[in-house]
């Protein structure tokens, strides 16, 4: 069975500086699950995001990495207190063979999450928006 698993990067953390965080959209609050979590759109300021594709075979007992590229369209930030904890891109995804970004032709989201408060996104999540809202950004405080 193959799945394709969260990848951390500690230390420096995704590079994010396609994101251009000073030029907003739209802010929306959110409710249920994430209430008190103000969602924002944001621009980019480059059209592609380089990562890493981890995929676990749990049969085999092995791994395959892949580099991909993902040629952002959109991006949503996810705060709690005016403190972004995640960011979400979404795009066409293709790989990196040989040096050149082969399309796959597929829509996807991949989501950032500063898991420490720091300010790195430390954590590759697949998928639209965080799984959950990192500890140190409690939602138990009223923004």
């Amino acid at each position: 069975m193959m799945s394709m698993v969260h990848v951390h990067k500690p230390g420096s953390g995704w590079d994010v500086s396609i994101f251009d965080r000073d030029h907003k959209s739209r802010e929306v609050t959110l409710h249920g699950k994430f209430e008190h979590v103000v969602r924002t759109d944001y621009a980019t300021l480059g059209d592609s995001f380089l990562f890493t594709q981890v995929l676990a075979d749990t049969c085999q007992h092995e791994a395959t990495l892949k580099t991909l590229s993902l040629h952002v369209m959109r991006v949503w930030g996810f705060a709690v207190n005016g403190k972004t904890f995640a960011l979400t891109m979404s795009g066409d995804v293709g790989e990196i063979q040989d040096g050149q970004r082969v399309p796959w032709m597929a829509a996807t989201e991949i989501t950032l999450v500063d898991t420490t408060g720091s300010g790195k996104f430390d954590l590759l999540e697949w998928g639209m928006g965080p799984d959950s809202i990192p500890t140190w950004a409690s939602t138990n405080q009223k923004p």
